[in-house]
């Protein structure tokens, strides 16, 4: 039996990329979904009910998290873990699948850098930047955390990114003209806030205007910020939010040292012309899942996992059904 736990953050999409496979491989699945957003993946399993899934082979649990999960992860018949969430729950569940040497797949957090050099489009990597660090409202594993913009173009950089961050729409994520939704709640909102008022208050600068927000709802203005002090929370967690710090870089060794400074590696972008450039960065950079000159590498038909403390194992691809799989050998003489 395989074991799918699931965030809120793509409540739906998460959850397909692991059933798919686990079931394709011939694995029975029970999975959790995230308290926050329940409903949506009670309908992928009542989708799955109407396609004729026979009883019992795909089963969801809701519950509170950590007793739900301590529970199944005790149960004989499972096997396989496919866990995306952050570091800390994936650090715990390596050790409840130790008694049981259970497999695990583990896609955790991430610490993205968004390296610009100096030959880059820069209209294409501020086409890219918005992506990368907005697309549902930067509450993404693989969204951009930090901004790494060769000093030779930094200011244009700057101010077509400014510019386009000001123009966006806050409000109702129904709405097609709608750039920018409210995050998933308040403690979200305030954790971030708090981040930002440090890293002010540290000396790091603003640099847009706060927008308009929305009267309910748990909205949070873009921001961006240069001069950020290095010891801040702001400058080396991740950002869960749409906000970002930018940084400057002259050097490709520097910049190749200062994006491989975290514990984290799941996903980096690169922003270049210059194909030897490319090619030695993307080598060099110690991330699962490299973008170049895009910010929307995570496909589903592409393998999705991470270096270091991003996880174990891959989701995706034919790779990702590898996972629910063992390997038997069979030597016979008949």
């Amino acid at each position: 039996m395989a074991l799918c736990l699931t965030p809120w953050n793509f409540p739906v999409s998460i959850q397909a990329r692991k059933l798919a496979p686990a079931l394709a491989a011939g694995c029975t699945v029970v999975a959790r979904a995230s308290q926050n957003v329940p409903l949506s993946v009670i309908e992928l399993f009542r989708c799955l009910q109407d396609a004729g899934i026979p009883a019992g082979v795909a089963n969801l649990v809701q519950g509170p998290a950590s007793e739900t999960t301590e529970a199944m992860m005790r149960h004989s018949a499972v096997r396989v873990v496919s866990f995306t969430g952050s570091t800390k729950v994936g650090q715990s569940l390596v050790k409840q699948s130790a008694p049981r040497l259970q497999r695990l797949a583990l896609e955790l957090g991430g610490n993205a850098p968004f390296i610009v050099f100096d030959d880059a489009d820069l209209t294409k990597a501020v086409d890219a930047a918005m992506v990368g660090k907005f697309r549902n409202n930067g509450q993404s594993c693989v969204a951009t955390n930090r901004f790494y913009v060769h000093e030779r173009v930094l200011d244009a950089f700057i101010d077509q990114f400014t510019d386009r961050i000001a123009q966006m729409r806050l409000g109702d994520p129904l709405r097609p003209d709608t750039d920018l939704g409210p995050l998933i709640d308040d403690a979200s909102r305030n954790h971030l806030l708090e981040v930002i008022d440090e890293a002010v208050a540290s000396g790091a600068q603003p640099l847009v205007d706060p927008l308009v927000l929305p009267e309910k709802g748990y909205y949070m203005s873009p921001m961006l910020l240069t001069d950020v002090p290095a010891d801040t929370v702001f400058a080396r967690d991740e950002l869960f939010g749409p906000c970002a710090p930018v940084f400057t870089f002259r050097e490709e060794d520097e910049v190749i040292q200062l994006a491989n400074d975290t514990e984290m590696g799941l996903a980096a972008y690169v922003f270049t012309s210059h194909v030897a450039r490319a090619t030695r960065v993307t080598e060099a950079l110690e991330y699962g899942i490299v973008g170049l000159n895009h910010a929307l590498a995570s496909v589903a038909f592409a393998p999705m996992g991470g270096f270091k403390l991003s996880g174990l194992g891959r989701e995706g691809a034919r790779i990702g059904m590898e996972e629910f799989l063992e390997t038997k050998y069979v030597s016979s003489e008949i």
